[in-house]
């Protein structure tokens, strides 16, 4: 059950004071899975990333024994096409899923384990797709309204999050090619100087 009000807001509290120093993207969907989805009583949990060069969606962080035996390491990380299976669909629409019984979905791509229900939402942050929440039960019926509520918001934070750290190495990017060209332009110049003095 997703029990108590107050433990959820707790975790989301923190949620935003760590949000704010998580240094890299996949630190943050490491932290996503274990520290806030798993905090949440959530048993399972795989947040996937999307890939706009190959676009699909592939699986960066989990929690649950067959998907993360160990440390920051994820089993057998699937690659799922856009617009293929729950997740897939889930992120071409940008639209969140709650599926009570999985036997009769034909989208689902069973990946570790029995599952029955799934819920999944999407990360978006105005209008860019960053990837995908999902979590799966072997229970049907298993997520509710509050269970989607809370995801969305963990899935909102999150993507304004990735959406600044994707800012922040464009921008790193920019100033290094800057830096470059500066480099080039004082080179030349001093090619330039010194032919000058030769002639």
């Amino acid at each position: 059950s997703m029990g108590d009000d107050r433990e959820t807001l707790k975790v989301i509290n923190n949620f935003a004071i760590r949000l704010i120093s998580l240094p890299t993207k996949n630190e943050l969907a490491w932290f996503v899975a274990r520290e806030v989805v798993g905090q949440l009583g959530f048993e399972d949990c795989v947040v996937y990333f999307y890939d706009d060069q190959k676009n699909v969606l592939r699986q960066i962080a989990a929690i649950g024994e067959e998907k993360n035996p160990t440390d920051n390491e994820i089993r057998n990380p699937l690659e799922i096409a856009m617009g293929q299976g729950i997740t897939g669909h889930v992120a071409q629409f940008q639209q969140p899923a709650l599926i009570n019984e999985l036997t009769e979905d034909r989208r689902y791509i069973p990946d570790n384990g029995p599952a029955r229900s799934e819920i999944c939402v999407p990360l978006v942050a105005d209008g860019q797709l960053y990837g995908v929440i999902d979590s799966e039960s072997p229970v049907s019926h298993h997520f509710t309204a509050a269970h989607l509520e809370t995801l969305t918001t963990v899935a909102a934070m999150a993507s304004a999050k990735l959406k600044l750290l994707e800012q922040d190495s464009s921008l790193e990017m920019a100033e290094r090619l800057l830096a470059a060209e500066n480099q080039t332009l004082k080179a030349l110049h001093t090619a330039e100087t010194a032919n000058r003095a030769k002639s």
